[in-house]
């Protein structure tokens, strides 16, 4: 136990460099693992092909007021 408390600095409240190695360490650890299968790694399947005067009409139940619309145009 006196390994420990050794390790962990606890008679001095300032951190040294070993506070900081060890802070870095687990903090690279934990990135890695919260990255790890982030995000969506394919692409919409369903795919509309449009022609020059071709419209998009969208039917709801009721009224929505819309801030923006995000489209996926196959770059990446």
């Amino acid at each position: 136990m006196s390994n420990i408390k050794k390790y962990l600095n606890e008679d001095n409240i300032k951190l040294n460099k070993k506070d900081y190695i060890t802070i870095l360490i687990i903090v690279f650890i934990y990135g890695i693992i919260s990255f790890i299968n982030l995000g969506s790694n394919v692409s919409p399947n369903t795919f509309f092909y449009s022609k020059l005067d071709d419209e998009i009409v969208f039917q709801f139940d009721k009224s929505y007021d819309f801030d923006k619309i995000v489209y996926f145009n196959g770059n990446y």
